[in-house]
């Protein structure tokens, strides 16, 4: 026996083709071995008291006194882990991740605190703590963020009463952050902190009119198309190699600056104020308690509030209760149709940039040549 492997004579020829077979396997065994190994690599999450996770847990911040267990809740393509601490104090959460640094989750920590601040039925996680994991290998150092456990009813966000107070509750925090944050936004478009819409990094600076702001944020993703998108760079990869577009192929490049040049009368309305967004609002960044609804996953910032209604259009999972409840806060406005083609745009776009498909850029383009053909009506 060779590895576990019986080999049988039968002749020569038998006998090399057994001997081919064996390496063969034994080429696999290793390798495998090797995959294994490779996995220990990375930073291991455990419970000794010199575990970064478990020493921010028994630390004044959440002042535990005892980290009992863990596990593993969720798993995302970006590289984010969720887990569950179970602690003397009760349970807590934990978002991590093993690239990132702890910038990522200063901003979400900052956007989460603000979101609760903006209105008093705004709900969000409390964040408790944050820290940096340490480089092992050739991965990190990462970072994670503690906030209080909040026991999701599953689907609860898409109950009938739900859903209204979700949209009672973004209408509050549009309407009153204006009034919430004076002295944070002082009349300007921006935030405190720039932050990432899932892998794709949105600057913040403050700045004084809305279309320049817009502006900005579009042309971002424009350019992200003719140099490096990130798909295929989850969890902190270098992303594609090459640009999607060759220069030859303007047509996106050349669409956008012509909407670029009407943008100043597109979003200029009337009486606009900035607005304090969550950013990134699709049904997988909502949850729901016993209370009611909760927002997550922030990638906040002050802009137009119409703008938080595109991505929830695109993805599905409001309900026309929700938008009922909304509208009855904040009705729509003269040219509402047309902004939310823009603003479904950029979201389309940063799919494109994100993950290479096609058909987000090509549905890009079409809201772009629909714009364009309103702008010459």
């Amino acid at each position: 026996r060779r590895g576990g492997l019986r080999l049988v004579r039968r002749g020569a020829a038998s006998e090399e083709a057994d001997l081919a077979a064996m390496e063969e396997y034994e080429q696999l065994l290793r390798g495998a071995q090797a995959a294994e190994g490779d996995a220990t690599i990375k930073y291991q999450r455990s419970l000794n008291a010199e575990d970064p996770i478990v020493a921010s847990l028994l630390g004044p911040r959440v002042g535990a006194g005892a980290v009992h267990k863990f596990e593993l809740m969720e798993s995302r393509w970006n590289g984010n882990e969720i887990l569950r601490y179970d602690t003397d104090k009760g349970p807590f959460c934990v978002k991590m991740n093993r690239v990132e640094p702890t910038e990522v989750f200063t901003a979400e920590s900052l956007g989460l605190v603000t979101m609760a601040k903006s209105g008093s039925s705004v709900r969000a996680p409390k964040p408790l703590d944050l820290g940096k994991l340490p480089l092992v290998g050739d991965i990190g150092p990462g970072s994670f963020l503690v906030m209080e456990w909040v026991q999701a009813v599953p689907f609860g966000v898409m109950r009938p009463d739900n859903q209204v107070k979700l949209g009672n509750m973004v209408a509050e925090m549009h309407l009153q952050s204006f009034e919430a944050f004076p002295q944070v936004h002082k009349g300007r478009y921006g935030f405190p902190v720039n932050n990432w819409l899932s892998l794709t990094a949105q600057p913040n600076d403050w700045t004084e009119s809305w279309p320049e702001f817009f502006s900005k944020r579009l042309q971002g993703q424009i350019s992200r198309a003719y140099t490096r998108p990130s798909y295929g760079g989850a969890a902190g990869g270098q992303g594609a190699a090459s640009p999607v577009f060759a220069e030859e192929d303007p047509l996106l490049r050349d669409l956008g600056a012509r909407i670029c040049k009407q943008l100043q009368n597109l979003l200029g309305v009337e009486g606009l104020r900035p607005a304090l967004l969550h950013g990134d609002l699709w049904i997988g960044n909502t949850l729901a308690d016993k209370e009611g609804p909760l927002l997550i996953d922030p990638a906040c910032y002050f802009g137009h509030s119409e703008a938080e209604l595109a991505i929830m259009e695109l993805f599905g999972g409001f309900s026309p209760a929700f938008f009922e409840a909304y509208h009855s806060h904040l009705p729509k406005a003269g040219g509402f149709d047309v902004r939310q083609r823009l603003y479904k745009s950029y979201h389309w776009l940063n799919q494109f940039n994100l993950f290479g498909d096609p058909r987000a850029k090509d549905a890009a383009v079409k809201l772009f040549e629909e714009v364009l053909a309103e702008c010459d009506a």
